[in-house]
């Protein structure tokens, strides 16, 4: 174990991707996830695939 606390299991293998979002932004996907029982990050992760699908990609996100 390299840091201060143990990596959860769900983060094994993944890197960390941050984006600055206006205030407005971030508080309509706070909403969305609210409102479809989801966390940010599967929202996230479904733009990521959707911006590989419309460049003919996999989507691997």
């Amino acid at each position: 174990m390299t840091g201060k606390y143990p990596k959860a299991s769900t983060r094994e293998g993944k890197r960390v991707v941050t984006a600055y979002v206006s205030p407005e932004a971030f508080r309509q996907l706070k909403r969305i996830a609210a409102d479809e029982d989801l966390q940010q990050q599967d929202l996230l992760i479904e733009g990521i695939n959707a911006v590989f699908e419309r460049r003919g990609l996999s989507r691997i996100a």
